[in-house]
């Protein structure tokens, strides 16, 4: 059943405790002086007096009250009876709705007579209505007190205003679209462009929203001299839709409320879009009661006693004032603009306690626009550092970069210092790890607050930060919220980090990226490659401290520069002059120019040779068939030829794929401390030769097994070269073929296709020299049979 006890308080409380024009709650009642005619000295070009209205009354009289929530409207509409209940304590003529609801199609209106009987039902006015947006009035031939409604569906938010006498204009007035346009407007609805009509790149003119009657001007001109603040308070939102409500206030406040147009000269929306409200601000507005003249009106939609201005609104305001002072000539201070309710004569809480405390703000944005200060600059500092002790190994290739091998653990200390003289807020930071090879296992978030000097650290309040990961779960990238810096304040990321695996110029990068993603109002980055696009520290922060992971079993010599040889060494000073690595096809290279070079493994080598039997040696040369040899020692053992095998390889230029089967020598077994190729174990290049010798890359395999010691390296499923006997010997092997056109050759970019000429197979059909103790005939045989070979090869 309706309370009507409780609306009956509602009404009686506002009429004694605020006065009977304050009944609007916090609502503002438009206590405003409407002379719609010019005034004295005014002019008008004679085909534009048509859109100026004749004079109106003041309208003091109007009384609201506001039921801005469910819960309030229930109150007094109740939905089980559908029936309402309106009772007022002074005598009332009309009485105007703004409503968002389901319907209104079916609602009607009786009163209750002064003998106490009711009239019959009659349909409520519903004059305007977009989507859930309802205007609706009802004008009486008599005053009453009481009025009941019935036939309403869905009510979540009401304006009830009641007048005392009848100011509502008899005919409703409307928007015809489309509309002419009007002379000298080049816009094709037809709003003015002249002096008082803010640009279009500020405002959002009233052909754009859909006013009535676009190009309608209200009252004489004055020049405005000061500016007051609103809030709609009723509606407080824009329902979604900024230009439909807009449509509602203006068609209410002409409809019902008899105005000239809609009350203020400009709104701004709860997204800071600003709309054109009145189409002149040098013309009155009806939003202050008797302070209309030169009195600029900006209203706010929201009800700013229990909402807060967000920032968009407040930076919209200010771009308005700027536009009101630069045109007007406005004084930005606090005498010339004021709040509704600080006017002299007004009963009313506009604009709301909330933005009564942000004006000094709004005019301090406004002053900034207008004088822009200069732009302050911080001073931020970013160092990111690993540690890792005992876990790095010293041998290792990139100057200056720590290396490590599987299994270690390290360190990464990211410090992020403000050594501004400023408090900076919003501080996040973004991070990332080698993808390949760093698996991060917990962080801490430290700060040196108060003592300010780097070195006594405690945890930071940022660790309790809900959207920052958990300290097990930290991911390989990602971003931490590191709060406000207060002046000299320093933070730090402690990480530690498990190294998993070989991941040397295979990861997009090796080791750990920080970079500053925001700081408020400082800095905006995007990610660690990317410019800033705010930036008031006059440096990219951002910061990487390298860390090469290499393996113990394999080596694939795709470092970025030349010295990036893995931890590899070459041996024999007189027999070569250059050892590098060719950055340009990713090969370890090395050029002879004597005989007896080789290249050693690095002092973390670790090969278990009974679980991978085979090594896969990839490899390239350019002065034709020779021998290489590969040695091998466990700890305790030096190199020696005990441990060592030896076999035929093509020099023609092409990369080859060649399987050693390391586990037909008896030697190979255990755990292998040291490797030692020698890429060409017998002779020594000519001056006219290349000289090249290159390795693409090193690592083992078990075939049988289908598994290799790198997840880099596939099983390679080819026959393995023939080991050669220890007193073997083979014709022209150590040098080129002197016919071939391959000597003098300079490395270049080769393909493997597939096919392996000069290289020795185990099934026996390329093998040649004395087999066993054969006679001089069949050694002659032998001899006639292999320049039988070198001339098919050559023909070939």
């Amino acid at each position: 059943m309706l309370n009507r006890a409780r609306v009956n308080w509602v009404m009686w409380a506002c009429a004694l405790m605020l006065g009977a024009s304050a009944c609007a709650g916090e609502g503002e009642s438009e206590l405003a002086s409407e002379r719609g005619a010019l005034g004295e000295g005014a002019s008008l070009p004679s085909g534009e007096r048509d859109l100026v209205d004749g004079d109106h009354a003041d309208h003091l009289h109007h009384n609201s009250v506001v039921l801005a929530s469910p819960e309030a409207v229930a109150e007094v509409f109740d939905e089980a009876t559908n029936l309402a209940r309106l009772e007022y304590p002074d005598a009332f003529q009309q009485v105007g709705w703004m409503m968002d609801a389901e319907s209104l199609a079916g609602m009607e209106y009786r009163v209750e007579r002064a003998d106490g009987s009711f009239s019959k039902w009659e349909p409520v006015e519903v004059y305007w209505n977009e989507g859930r947006m309802f205007n609706a009035r009802v004008r009486l031939n008599a005053p009453t007190q009481v009025m009941e409604l019935r036939g309403f569906e869905g009510i979540t938010f009401a304006e009830i205003e009641f007048f005392e006498e009848v100011v509502a204009p008899e005919q409703i007035q409307r928007r015809e679209r489309p509309l002419p346009p009007e002379a000298g407007d080049g816009g094709p609805i037809g709003t003015r462009r002249q002096a008082s009509v803010a640009p279009r790149s500020l405002v959002i003119p009233r052909s754009e929203w859909g006013a009535i009657n676009p190009g309608k001007i209200c009252g004489s001109v004055v020049a405005p001299y000061r500016a007051s603040i609103h809030h709609t308070y009723s509606p407080s939102s824009d329902g979604g839709d900024a230009a439909a409500r807009m449509r509602q206030m203006q068609d209410y406040h002409i409809n019902t409320r008899g105005w000239c147009d809609i009350g203020y000269h400009f709104i701004v929306s709860q997204a800071g879009n600003i709309y054109q409200g009145r189409s002149r601000s040098d013309r009155p507005g009806a939003h202050v009661g008797n302070q209309n003249s030169g009195n600029v009106g900006i209203s706010f939609i929201a009800d700013f006693t229990t909402q807060t201005p967000s920032q968009t609104q407040l930076n919209a305001g200010a771009r308005m004032l700027k536009w009101v002072h630069e045109t007007h000539g406005v004084s930005m201070t606090r005498t010339a603009v004021k709040g509704h309710r600080e006017w002299p004569g007004q009963s009313t809480s506009c604009p709301g306690g909330n933005m009564i405390s942000s004006l000094d703000t709004l005019l301090q944005k406004t002053r900034d626009l207008i004088n822009p200060p200069a732009p302050q600059t911080y001073e931020v500092e970013l160092d990111v550092t690993l540690k890792g002790g005992e876990s790095f190994v010293n041998q290792g290739s990139s100057e200056g970069v720590a290396d490590a091998l599987p299994g270690a653990e390290v360190s990464a200390e990211i410090v992020l210092k403000n050594a501004s003289s400023s408090v900076i807020r919003g501080v996040r930071l973004g991070y990332a790890f080698d993808e390949l090879g760093l698996t991060p296992l917990s962080y801490t978030i430290e700060s040196d607050h108060p003592a300010l000097d780097q070195s006594s650290w405690s945890t930071n309040d940022a660790m309790e930060v809900e959207s920052n990961p958990e300290p097990a779960q930290m991911g390989r990238s990602g971003e931490l919220v590191m709060n406000a810096f207060s002046a000299g304040e320093s933070k730090r990321v402690v990480v530690t980090l498990r190294a998993d695996a070989y991941s040397f110029a295979m990861a997009p990068f090796g080791g750990v990226r920080a970079f500053v993603t925001h700081i408020d109002d400082v800095y905006a980055q995007s990610a660690f490659g990317s410019a800033p696009t705010v930036n008031r520290t006059g440096t990219t922060l951002r910061d990487h401290a390298g860390l090469d992971i290499f393996a113990s079993d394999a080596w694939f010599f795709e470092g970025p520069e030349g010295p990036d040889v893995e931890g590899w060494t070459a041996e024999g000073t007189d027999a070569f002059d250059d050892f590098r690595l060719n950055t340009s096809h990713g090969l370890l290279a090395l050029h002879l120019v004597g005989e007896g070079a080789t290249v050693s493994s690095p002092q973390w080598t670790s090969i278990d040779a009974d679980a991978f039997p085979e090594l896969v040696l990839r490899a390239r040369s350019h002065d034709g068939e020779h021998i290489k040899a590969v040695y091998w020692a466990r700890d305790g053992e030096e190199f020696s030829e005990e441990r060592s095998v030896r076999f035929e390889a093509a020099g023609d230029s092409e990369y080859h794929d060649l399987i050693v089967n390391l586990s037909e020598h008896p030697q190979w077994s255990g755990q292998v401390k040291a490797l030692r190729i020698a890429p060409l174990a017998q002779g020594a290049p000519s001056e006219e030769e290349s000289g090249w010798y290159d390795m693409d890359h090193i690592y083992f395999q078990n075939r049988a097994e289908g598994t290799t010691t790198t997840e880099f390296g596939p099983v390679i499923d080819q026959a393995a070269v023939a080991l050669l006997a220890d007193d073997e010997e083979q014709p022209g092997v150590g040098g080129p073929d002197r016919d071939s056109d391959q000597g003098g050759r300079t490395p270049g970019l080769g393909a493997n296709d597939g096919e392996q000429p000069g290289v020795r197979t185990a099934s026996g059909c390329a093998t040649t020299g004395q087999q066993g103790g054969g006679a001089p005939a069949a050694a002659l045989v032998m001899l006639l049979g292999w320049m039988l070979t070198r001339r098919r090869r050559r023909a070939a």
